[in-house]
């Protein structure tokens, strides 16, 4: 029962702690280090006496093992993100635990428990977490700089809204010129049909089918592979098209790049504030 109560709670966390920072894993990488995390924890209680002043930093101990079983390799700065974020939510959980446990059982045990409880406390914290970290995201924003951004290709047009972001290096290996990145979702406006539909199946990894759209669409003249580095994909790569012109627009004004490229990300770049990073050097280039 303890080895299954803390492996329970040790997922729980740390998928919410993954979610909450974006940080992708399978499943099975996070059930594995659930149960080392709670493996370790029996052994420690049952076979290990130790002070109950320790038992904090025991705990922090054990959640770093099971974290690191369940997420490396990843950079450290991003470990220990994810670490403090799972630390929070157990704080916040064990909090709101306690408080639920004591509304329904007032007169039982202190120690009150069921897996609702265990479900309904993680997601209390997880939402009372990803509410702050909202709040402190939309007051930065307000901060940075935003413009509107247009993207023609063969007469279509798709819009969006870019954040101008200083780590935005992305450059066009061919040309050295700089690249705008962008949500996929957002520039499948612009995009022809056939790769449109492509993209908008899932079957981007499908080369063949790929290939095929390209050349449907004649796009082959168009078509980069932009190889990037990132938190999380040291090694990554990105389908990128050079677009007719890619024009900014902000506070009445409007500015054109033509001939710009825009890189195809797949995953979501903010909660919906935007959905486009434009590098500082595209504004040089004006």
């Amino acid at each position: 029962m303890l080895f299954f109560i803390n492996l329970a709670m040790d997922y729980l966390l740390m998928t919410a702690a993954a979610s909450l920072l974006r940080v992708r894993r399978k499943r099975r990488r996070r059930l594995f280090g659930a149960a080392l995390a709670a493996l370790a924890y029996c052994a420690v209680v049952l076979f290990l006496p130790y002070s109950p002043a320790l038992a904090p930093a025991i705990a922090m101990l054990l959640l770093a093992l099971g974290l690191a079983a369940a997420f490396c390799p990843i950079p450290v700065m991003q470990y220990l993100r994810l670490l403090a974020a799972t630390a929070v939510l157990a704080l916040g959980a064990g909090g709101v635990m306690t408080a639920l446990g004591l509304w329904l059982n007032p007169f039982g045990p202190a120690r009150y428990f069921s897996i609702r409880l265990l479900a309904a406390g993680t997601l209390a914290a997880y939402g009372i977490l990803r509410g702050v970290r909202g709040y402190l995201q939309a007051a930065a924003l307000e901060k940075q700089t935003l413009y509107a951004v247009s993207i023609l290709i063969d007469g279509a047009e798709a819009t969006l809204t870019a954040l101008a972001d200083t780590g935005n290096s992305l450059a066009d290996p061919l040309t050295q010129a700089p690249v705008l990145v962008a949500e996929q979702a957002a520039v499948l406006p612009a995009l022809p049909v056939p790769l449109r539909a492509l993209l908008r199946n899932g079957l981007a990894d499908d080369l063949p089918a790929l290939l095929e759209a390209i050349a449907a669409a004649n796009l082959a003249a168009r078509l980069r592979m932009l190889p990037f580095a990132s938190v999380g994909a040291p090694h990554g790569m990105l389908l990128g098209l050079r677009t007719d012109a890619i024009y900014l627009h902000k506070d009445g004004h409007s500015l054109a790049i033509p001939g710009g490229i825009v890189a195809l990300c797949r995953e979501p770049l903010s909660g919906g504030a935007y959905n486009a990073l434009l590098p500082p050097a595209m504004l040089d280039t004006l």
